[in-house]
């Protein structure tokens, strides 16, 4: 079953590798499905989590994110978790990119260390209960640098049903191969109660979560790729690309973080709990660069991905 996440990023940098040659199995893929391409005029907000190499030289795309102030991000918990090795990421081995729509170019795009990594108290690996996280970059992004934005938190919980959102991201595409370019999609909120029925045996859909998707046909979704990237309503950021049933499945709609949940810990992560074993049952995790955490990354010796 947790290989159908998209939850699941232990199996992403696998993903990454192969599928740059070979076409996946329906129920691995992680994709933005039917979805176009993103032009500036689209989501400035939108930043790539990436992943160091083992050597260093180089990065690869590991999540989404969304800058929230000049030097902040808010992504996923799950993000931040390996779940090869059941231990957070150790945060040195990794940069946020900003203000690039191509998944390797960064041409232009300014890319930044992370100085502190801060998950909700309550995240659960295995449930994605309370799957949100705030990463402070070592340095502010300058203001004149036009090719990012941040964007805005959602503070109403009670989205109407059937709002129109969007989501953004890298995944895999319909066609089965990696979108160079980012790509969005657009998806209606759906009935929590609705969301939960459905997805009773399989996940339990808590109270700090939001659906979003198309329940009759599926059509349209965002998975592994996509992982910590923005849902966005009304120009606000109301959910986190959390987990869900394969991809664009019917009567499984993706499951978001509902921002509006956690908007005064998001304003205020510091009074999380610091540190701690990086252990899968540990309450929290609080990085900064004082902090020592030995954190094998995940696959590293197989990850060189070159992206035209």
């Amino acid at each position: 079953m947790w290989l159908q996440t998209q939850g699941v990023l232990g199996f992403l940098s696998l993903l990454q590798y192969f599928t740059s040659t070979y076409s996946l199995p329906a129920d691995l893929e992680s994709r933005i499905v039917n979805g176009t391409v993103v032009t500036w005029d689209n989501p400035r907000w939108q930043v790539s989590l990436r992943q160091k190499t083992r050597d260093g030289k180089e990065t690869y795309h590991l999540c989404g994110g969304s800058l929230i102030s000049p030097n902040q991000v808010l992504t996923a918990s799950h993000c931040m978790y390996d779940y090869a090795y059941l231990k957070y990421r150790n945060p040195k081995k990794m940069i946020v990119s900003v203000g690039s729509l191509h998944i390797s170019k960064q041409i232009d795009a300014l890319n930044f260390t992370i100085r502190e990594v801060y998950t909700a108290p309550g995240f659960d690996p295995d449930t994605f209960k309370d799957d949100v996280a705030v990463l402070v970059l070592n340095q502010s992004i300058p203001e004149n640098y036009t090719r990012a934005m941040e964007i805005e938190l959602n503070e109403d919980p009670q989205i109407p049903i059937g709002t129109k959102c969007t989501v953004t991201g890298w995944g895999v595409t319909e066609n089965r191969t990696f979108s160079a370019n980012l790509r969005i999609v657009e998806v209606p909120i759906v009935n929590h109660t609705i969301c939960a029925q459905n997805y009773k045996g399989k996940w339990q859909i808590m109270d700090g979560m939001l659906c979003a998707g198309y329940l009759d046909l599926g059509e349209r979704d965002a998975c592994n790729g996509d992982s910590g990237g923005p849902l966005v309503c009304d120009n606000k950021v109301a959910g986190i690309v959390s987990f869900g049933e394969q991809c664009a499945k019917a009567k499984y709609p993706g499951v978001y973080t509902n921002v509006a949940k956690y908007v005064k810990w998001i304003r205020n992560p510091s009074t999380s709990p610091k540190g701690n074993d990086g252990g899968k049952n540990s309450a929290s995790f609080a990085y900064s660069e004082s902090s020592i955490f030995v954190i094998i990354p995940l696959l590293s010796f197989i990850l060189k991905i070159a992206m035209n």
